[in-house]
């Protein structure tokens, strides 16, 4: 049985993301630094993805918001409601 255009349509969405995670990745990070040993790139791309990517950049999907701004209105519309 085929996939639907739905799933279709959702898998092809989930590679664009992924393409533009590891291209702002790229460029934003890794080709600035230069690593003498895989687990000093592993311990740099971690730091970067957790101090800059999901905490102070902007994502597109959270309505241009940080992941904190998108997180506190979420509570806060929690407690409104």
């Amino acid at each position: 049985m085929g996939k639907t255009k739905y799933e279709q349509k959702r898998k092809l969405l989930g590679q664009r993301s992924g393409r533009s995670f590891f291209k702002s990745l790229k460029v934003e990070w890794v080709y600035k630094h230069d690593y003498g040993r895989r687990s000093e790139a592993e311990l740099s791309i971690f730091q970067w993805i957790e101090t800059w990517y999901n905490r102070r950049r902007i994502h597109s999907t959270l309505g241009y918001k940080t992941i904190g701004e998108f997180e506190t209105e979420m509570s806060n519309q929690k407690v409104a409601a």
